[in-house]
């Protein structure tokens, strides 16, 4: 049946991810996004907290793209109908991570990402969107966010690289981060 095909994706993606070194990171996104709070998912039926935080995201994510894409069955919705049309449903819960309100240093992320540990790592730029000669220097800023007492929020901020100038993104692999602010490619 093709329901039952359908959901072994979660389990040929981890397989085809796992043989490319530097996607292992996002493995866990691959394997769990399918999974529910209420343990009613897929593949493995975990639930809660259990789910790693980047696949309760992910799945957030991928809702919100099947709903704004055409499908055989339907047409897409705009965006606007989408966010319409989320509800929480009981047994759900929807958690801020990291807000600017309590870490002020995350002001204006130009990207973000959770590593397999669960630590959101995020890219930011506080003289966003222009520095301008005569002001002080930029220090731009790559900064890591942790949850120490697994609450779900993050409650310690740690700066990995600072004094950055206009950074274009940072990517996990081979070990480790790389972080690009031209010319510069930084391991």
């Amino acid at each position: 049946d093709e329901w039952k095909i359908m959901r072994l994706h979660p389990d040929i993606g981890s397989r085809i991810v796992e043989r490319i070194p530097f996607l292992q990171e996002s493995m866990s996104v691959v394997r769990y996004h399918h999974e529910r709070w209420d343990g009613s998912g897929y593949p493995l039926g975990i639930k809660g907290r259990d789910i790693p935080v980047q696949a309760r995201i992910f799945a957030v994510v991928d809702v919100f793209d099947a709903l704004t894409s055409n499908r055989n069955y339907r047409k897409k919705s705009t965006p606007e109908e989408a966010l319409r049309s989320f509800t929480l449903a009981p047994g759900y819960a929807i958690n801020c991570f990291a807000s600017e309100a309590q870490f002020p240093e995350l002001a204006n992320p130009v990207q973000i990402n959770f590593d397999n540990r669960g630590r959101l790592w995020a890219l930011v730029m506080p003289t966003y969107p222009q520095w301008k000669p005569g002001q002080p220097k930029p220090d731009d800023k790559l900064l890591i966010f942790e949850d120490t007492d697994r609450d779900g929020v993050a409650d310690v901020v740690k700066t990995f690289a600072d004094g950055l100038h206009v950074p274009i993104g940072f990517e996990f692999g081979d070990g480790g981060v790389f972080v690009a602010q031209p010319p510069f490619l930084l391991f």
